[in-house]
């Protein structure tokens, strides 16, 4: 023994008698304690503290790189652990020759003295877990890996630690659910060597008061080894996991496990484990560590489940009041990665509009599947990766604009996953339904070229016309160029009440959701003397086309003079598909609205006769009324001009849309807003009123 051993098993001995440990309860060989326990020793999330100079016996496992356990290890199975205040004393046994140097955890290297070694933590607990490792004289290692303390001895009731905790899990019987865990070496949360063959996520399902875990592991690996196990076991008692398959052709084989509760961690041993035929691991304990909030239903794809959902202030489990405004039950259904979901609002004059943020991070307008004008509903879809997640939209509250208020409000939808069931019908799968009666007609697959369309501006509950309807002519101009549409309005002069009106500017917002302006064509020139947009063009998105109208949002100075915060409206420009005809770039049609003031005037005084013309239609009641007009003889001939009612023919012009389109010769639509072709997108517009006394 040299000089440092002999001063090392000297240190040993003093600290251990100082410390209430007789020297003579030491064996050499088989290295006995003289069984002192703490009373005072208490359990934290931190590992063991003890008083100062108080001493335990530990017994302690040892696992190699592999998460496999040491059976044979040279420093036995018990410590003696004592703390002097500063620092935790670790002394183990050891056996054989060969063991010249020892570190536990941090500590330095310790000789062996007498059969024993001595390693020293400076620290305020003793963590449960450490990393160990021994050498020879040639610091060749003989041993390395976790060595885990047996702390079971200072549980109490009060302590739960993750081998007691369980995973908080309401799940419906009508489905399965996936779930994502790690491997761990036991004890600690460093990840195992084993958990490459270890295929994520496990899969979970509830029936008859008990869960059902499957999970499935590879057959071999990616350098080309190949794998058979002799099984598994799990939980304290060791129950034997079911063989449930194997699948040659993904390299798979599958187990399950029951549980009346589910534990955040579970202890799965592999209870053999055979490498390309030769190589056997045996009896390889693991850590798994399940995450609960990564718990996701899995939905058979193109099919339609029910689920029911509370609506959340942001951020928080308050409840939103705008929860009153929607069915707490909403409908989804999963493909392609994306769970596309349906909600209805029971009041769509108050949400007209929803909006969600697409898988590109971008706020885009949730489409309308489906409304209902007599009982005041709507359906919209909105999509998102994942339902066990809050969801977020935004809903556009109409009595919050009118009011004067910032109109788009945000909340969180909240999914309860234990209420998922099958919908009641699941034939019906269409992705979208005519939301208005002039929503007929095919506009798919339109070739380019120029067409016109009736078109007509109604209120945002699609109950009846807006006011803003007299002001555009009711047959627009499509011009189809590469699949993209582009639709010109005529715009003209409107009387309210006493006054006379134009529309003064006119926007739209574009596939990300932001405002744009559309493109001024021509402009005209007021009664006022004021310059206004005569001819504008704006690009309608998938959505639009498909649903059968664009979301137009309005600014009625006029009306904002009445009442504060009253002057923005919402109103929908409404297509008749099934009036979409070929024409050219001068159709007549395109300008045939342009008269709506009731002295004769036209919104172009340059045009008056013409316009009025065009606005007869050659029609002989037309004239006469236009002659009413001109003489301000009869205010109820005018009020019949406005209302189309003179003669069926002008009142059949009256009902389709009011919308016009005219291209000039140097305009050139590849300059209005691109569109990138997002069935989501809002297309909506501003149209302001600039309000003139008669003279």
């Amino acid at each position: 023994m040299n000089s440092l051993t002999k001063r090392l098993a000297a240190a040993t001995i003093a600290l251990l008698m100082t410390s209430g440990v007789c020297a003579a309860a030491l064996v050499t060989d088989n290295f006995a304690f003289g069984g002192i326990v703490s009373a005072a020793a208490s359990l934290t999330d931190d590992g063991l503290v003890l008083e100062s100079g108080e001493t335990v016996e530990l017994g302690f496992t040892v696992y190699n790189s592999d998460s496999q356990e040491v059976t044979n290890s040279v420093i036995g199975s018990t410590a003696s652990v004592t703390y002097d205040g500063s620092q935790y004393s670790i002394v183990l046994s050891v056996s054989g020759d060969d063991v010249a140097y020892v570190v536990v955890g941090s500590s330095n290297a310790s000789e062996p003295s007498s059969g024993t070694v001595t390693n020293k933590l400076s620290s305020t607990y003793l963590p449960q877990t450490n990393s160990i490792a021994v050498y020879d004289a040639d610091y060749n290692t003989l041993l390395s890996g976790t060595i885990v303390f047996d702390f079971s001895e200072y549980e109490t009731e009060d302590s739960e630690d993750s081998s007691t905790a369980v995973l908080s899990l309401d799940l419906s019987e009508a489905i399965d659910y996936t779930l994502e865990y790690a491997v761990y070496k036991t004890g600690t949360t460093e990840s195992s060597h084993s958990s490459s063959y270890f295929a994520t996520p496990m899969t979970v399902s509830y029936a008859d008061g008990a869960y059902t875990v499957t999970f499935s592991v590879y057959t071999g690996d990616s350098s080309g080894n190949t794998v058979e196990y002799g099984g598994f076991t799990y939980g304290s008692d060791a129950t034997e996991a079911t063989f449930v398959s194997a699948d040659e052709e993904n390299g798979t084989v599958t187990y399950s496990m029951t549980f009346e509760e589910i534990p955040e961690t579970l202890t799965l041993t592999i209870t053999s484990m055979t490498i390309n035929s030769s190589y056997v691991h045996s009896n390889t304990s693991l850590d798994i560590a399940f995450d609960a909030e990564s718990l996701e239903p899995i939905l058979e794809s193109d099919t339609t489940y029910e689920i029911g959902y509370a609506v959340y202030r942001v951020g928080t489990t308050t409840s939103s009041m705008l929860a009153s405004y929607v069915d707490s039950t909403a409908t989804v259904t999963y493909a392609d990665g994306l769970y596309a979901i349906d909600v209805t609002v029971n009041s769509y004059s108050d949400i007209p509009y929803l909006y969600y943020t697409n898988t590109d991070g971008e706020m885009v307008t949730a489409e309308i599947v489906e409304s209902d004008t007599d009982t005041n509903t709507a359906t919209f879809r909105i999509y998102a990766e994942s339902i066990s997640d809050a969801v977020t939209i935004s809903a556009y509250v109409q009595q919050m604009a009118d009011l004067g208020y910032t109109a788009t409000q945000s909340v969180d939808l909240s999914f309860d996953l234990s209420t998922i069931v099958l919908a009641a019908d699941n034939d019906d799968t269409d992705d979208n339904t005519d939301n208005s009666d002039n929503n007929s007609g095919d506009s798919s697959e339109i070739a380019d070229g120029i067409y016109k369309l009736s078109v007509e501006v109604y209120k945002a509950d699609l109950s009846e016309t807006s006011m803003a309807d007299g002001a555009i002519n009711h047959i627009a101009k499509v011009e189809v160029v590469d699949g993209v549409y582009y639709l010109t309005l005529n715009l003209h002069g409107i009387s309210v009440g006493t006054d006379d009106g134009y529309l003064s500017s006119l926007s739209y917002y574009d596939e990300d959701g932001n405002l744009v302006e559309a493109t001024v064509i021509s402009t005209q020139t007021g009664t006022d003397g004021e310059e206004y947009p005569d001819e504008v063009t704006i690009v309608l998105s998938e959505a639009d086309i498909e649903n059968g109208y664009a979301v137009l949002s309005v600014f009625i100075p006029y009306m904002e003079e009445i009442a504060a915060g009253s002057g923005t409206q919402t109103v929908n420009l409404v297509f008749d598909w099934s009036t979409l005809t070929a024409t050219t770039a001068d159709d007549s049609d395109f300008t045939a609205d342009e008269t709506s003031s009731s002295d004769g005037n036209t919104d172009d005084s340059n045009d008056t006769d013409s316009s009025n013309a065009d606005s007869s239609g050659g029609d002989s009641d037309d004239s006469d009324s236009d002659e009413d007009d001109d003489s301000d003889e009869d205010n109820d001939s005018e009020e019949d001009t406005d209302s189309d009612e003179d003669s069926d023919s002008e009142d059949e012009d009256s009902s389709s849309i009011a919308s016009t389109a005219s291209s000039s010769s140097d305009s050139n639509p590849s300059t209005g807003v691109a569109v990138t072709g997002s069935i989501s997108a809002l297309l909506a517009a501003v149209i302001v009123v600039s309000k003139k006394k008669k003279g």
